[in-house]
């Protein structure tokens, strides 16, 4: 069973020094596979929100991570300056969207991946879900094309 998504919703580090507030839905949700992600998270994948950028608000002192390079696809990702938590990403491509991380929500129960994004990076040992799509690389709301 879906959760519905509420609007708004809200969410922040684990510290509480930075919060998000959101007053759309999502544009997607995605489970990013890419090396990036794997990296910034310690985890084979990250669960993200691609949100409007102009009904997100995100305030608190956050970190610039730096900028990855991926295929002429450059992320900025952010974090929270106090904790270190991995809070939102944005990308030249997708100048429209921002990038949260799903486990900063409040309640991150309601987040439903619609695509495994970036497959070509995933770990072989993890088991996709056969149940959504399987993008290779970037998919079409952040400037890519479903391959």
């Amino acid at each position: 069973m879906q959760i519905p998504i509420p609007i708004p919703f809200g969410g922040g580090c684990p510290c509480g020094a930075v919060r998000l507030h959101c007053e759309a839905s999502p544009a997607a949700m995605y489970n990013c596979h890419c090396a990036g992600c794997q990296k910034l998270h310690g985890a084979p994948f990250a669960p993200l929100l691609v949100l409007p950028l102009r009904q997100t608000r995100v305030t608190g002192d956050m970190k610039r991570l730096g900028r990855i390079v991926r295929e002429d696809k450059h992320a900025e990702r952010l974090a929270c300056a106090r904790c270190g938590f991995p809070v939102l990403a944005s990308s030249e491509s997708g100048t429209e969207v921002c990038l949260v991380n799903a486990m900063s929500l409040d309640d991150p129960s309601w987040f439903h991946p619609v695509a495994d994004i970036w497959t070509a990076y995933a770990q072989p040992w993890v088991r996709l879900d056969r149940h959504i799509p399987k993008v290779h690389k970037s998919p079409p709301v952040l400037g890519g094309e479903v391959v």
